[in-house]
């Protein structure tokens, strides 16, 4: 599968933006940031199931060795980062600053990830976790390693119905979340039943990424005539200013959070094909959305930092937030992520 430059970029624009506006709902300006920014992550689930069901082509292996496969890839990468991250934010904060002892539980707990499938600590788990995203990142590890195992079943043995299958999880999700949802889309750990919202989420966006996928493929085939870039200018510029003109308002309508993931969908389909004039500049910087995934688990250990230290220049925060995570990237993610192909490389897995 090619490499879609364009959506590395945004994956670093992306982070950026989280970064900024927890940073700004700690310290202020609220009135500078909208709470929309929340829906970033939205993105990140969106693009997630885009790509992994555009990465299923062999169909011909056995549903339960691409699990396995599946399973490892995203345990190495997603989980050993944070655990790195995690262990040496829990001493340094809590030894170094707060001296306070966490106990063993309390350490699985927030290492394992699992409190996003509702066992948590209660208020303790905010305490002990400084990684505050991580609710994410538990959904995205145990929550798609059900759901892409499904959808490439789906692809191999009834492909017929996988677009029906995803459109029917979108509207029942988002029927349970318009009725229930306390605080619209800004819900994580609040249960729905005994079914933590944040599932809920995360399922719309996986299936409209996995629809999304789908659509590209059909448009791939289709013969665009001379005015190729004419049109996707007219879309590039287009989806842009529709995102700004529904979600860049301090005020904007928060009933709109429940179209967002199609929103965000349209736009990683058209600016996929990287044809206009917008794609053409973010592909030139496409290489700092290795960061991005650096970015989401560092900013929020200088946000503790800079509460600790009385700090709120925004500048030097992100200046430093940008280049521990260059560094963390070079020197440890990137290794991890050799581990990863390394292991996916092996006979028996």
């Amino acid at each position: 599968m090619r490499n879609f430059k364009v959506l590395e970029s945004f994956r670093f624009i992306g982070a950026i933006l989280v970064a900024i506006g927890h940073f700004l709902w700690r310290f202020g300006p609220t009135d500078k940031i909208s709470i929309s920014f929340i829906l970033v992550v939205d993105f990140f689930f969106v693009l997630s199931a885009f790509l992994i069901t555009l990465k299923q082509t062999d169909l011909t292996i056995e549903t339960d060795n691409y699990l396995k496969k599946l399973f490892t890839g995203r345990l190495v990468r997603l989980l050993l980062p944070y655990i790195v991250l995690a262990l040496f934010y829990n001493v340094f904060l809590f030894k170094i600053f707060y001296n306070r002892r966490v106990n063993l539980f309390e350490y699985f707990i927030s290492l394992s990830l699992i409190q996003i499938l509702g066992v948590n600590l209660g208020g303790a788990f905010n305490d002990v976790n400084v990684l505050g995203v991580s609710w994410a990142l538990g959904l995205e590890l145990y929550v798609g390693t059900i759901f892409f195992p499904i959808v490439f079943h789906l692809k191999k043995k009834y492909s017929g119905i996988l677009s029906f299958i995803c459109i029917m999880i979108f509207i029942i999700s988002i029927g349970v979340l318009r009725q229930f949802s306390p605080d619209f889309f800004n819900i994580h750990y609040w249960r729905y039943t005994e079914i933590p919202f944040g599932i809920f989420r995360i399922i719309i966006s996986y299936s409209i990424g996995t629809l999304c996928a789908i659509l590209y493929k059909k448009i791939e085939k289709f013969q665009f005539n001379k005015y190729k870039f004419l049109i996707f200018n007219i879309f590039e510029v287009f989806s842009l200013i529709m995102l700004v003109k529904i979600y860049g308002s301090i005020n904007y309508n928060r009933q709109n959070d429940f179209i967002f993931p199609i929103i965000i969908g349209l736009i990683i389909t058209i600016f996929s094909y990287e044809i206009g004039f917008i794609s053409k500049i973010l592909r030139k910087v496409s290489k700092l959305g290795k960061l991005g995934y650096s970015i989401y688990l560092i900013h929020p250990f200088f946000i503790q930092i800079f509460k600790y230290k009385g700090l709120s220049n925004i500048y030097f925060y992100l200046g430093i937030v940008v280049l521990v995570s260059f560094l963390f990237y070079y020197f440890i993610e990137k290794r991890i992520i050799d581990l990863k192909y390394y292991l996916l490389s092996k006979a028996y897995i």
